[in-house]
């Protein structure tokens, strides 16, 4: 796994480049209908298509802080126009109201969510400072309470735990008995 500056991960980038890429192609089919029953809105989604094809780009050769920050407002900006066309209607589209199973709501908002939650999460390590992050991208305490090596020790698997043969764990090269 690449690390990437302040611990995003490569993963990190490409699951927010999938979301953002769900989230356009969901969006891009309602396109033509909306132009012409609510222009603004129908202008709304070729800008959100747009912008979430760009980010996804973005993403995809180099995360900022600037590139997650927009991904972050893009998508709780999505969010929010969904919930805010459902509860108290949107100019042009008041019929929508009340409407929650639209087939193409269901992956769009789950991918907001997650770009959402990807972007928030990689915004939220850019202020940890990087001796405080781990080569495997999660958070180290050097607070002195614990050493880095304790922090960082693998959790056992449930197999250690289920009363089979499997062999224990080991930490520190050890085995650990029970």
């Amino acid at each position: 796994m690449k690390k990437q500056p302040h611990g995003i991960t490569t993963e990190d980038r490409s699951l927010a480049a999938i979301c953002l890429l769900v989230v356009a192609g969901t969006h891009l089919p309602l396109v033509a209908e909306h132009l012409e029953e609510a222009p603004l809105i129908g202008y709304g989604f070729i800008g959100l298509v747009a912008a979430s094809m760009l980010l996804a780009a973005a993403v995809s050769i180099r995360a900022s802080t600037a590139t997650w920050a927009a991904i972050g407002v893009l998508n709780l900006g999505a969010l929010t126009a969904y919930v805010a066309s459902r509860t108290v209607g949107l100019p042009g589209i008041g019929d929508d109201i009340g409407n929650w199973v639209e087939p193409l709501s269901f992956p769009a908002l789950a991918a907001e969510t997650v770009a959402l939650a990807v972007a928030v999460r990689a915004l939220l390590l850019a202020r940890v400072p990087r001796a405080q992050i781990a080569d495997n991208g999660h958070y180290v305490n050097t607070s002195g309470s614990e050493s880095a090596e304790e922090a960082l020790r693998p959790i056992p698997s449930f197999a250690s735990f289920s009363g089979t043969d499997a062999p224990a764990p080991t930490y520190g090269g050890a085995a650990q008995s029970g």
